[in-house]
């Protein structure tokens, strides 16, 4: 599974089982929900309940920036696929990756 790595910016925090979580954190102490489809993965998103898909393809890690009720899932991708990045954003979430989605209810956008 690709590595997440999550950093809460300034006064923000997140509680999962009890326990508060600020400063720098990987993605298993939020128990995100990832799930891998084909070519896909899918993270849902427990900050703004969303859903943020990208593709698998070179993806190295994922970093994931949350300042307040805005939350960035951003791609890392091994060199020759950097170029073909998008950015997609809904209900205070923004990914930037390659084949980025975001579903929030029953809207989704996606580049």
């Amino acid at each position: 599974m690709v590595p997440i790595y999550v950093t809460f910016q300034g006064t923000t925090s997140h509680v999962v089982g009890g326990k508060t979580l600020t400063g720098h954190v990987r993605g298993e102490d939020l128990q995100l929900r990832i799930e891998e489809e084909g070519n896909k993965i899918k993270i849902h998103d427990p900050f703004n309940k969303t859903e943020v898909g990208m593709s698998l393809d070179g993806l190295n890690a994922i970093n994931v920036i949350v300042h307040g009720h805005e939350v960035h899932f951003l791609g890392n991708y091994v060199p020759d696929r950097v170029v073909f990045r998008c950015c997609v954003t809904l209900c205070g979430t923004t990914a930037c990756c390659e084949h980025a989605s975001i579903t929030c209810g029953s809207t989704t956008v996606s580049c």
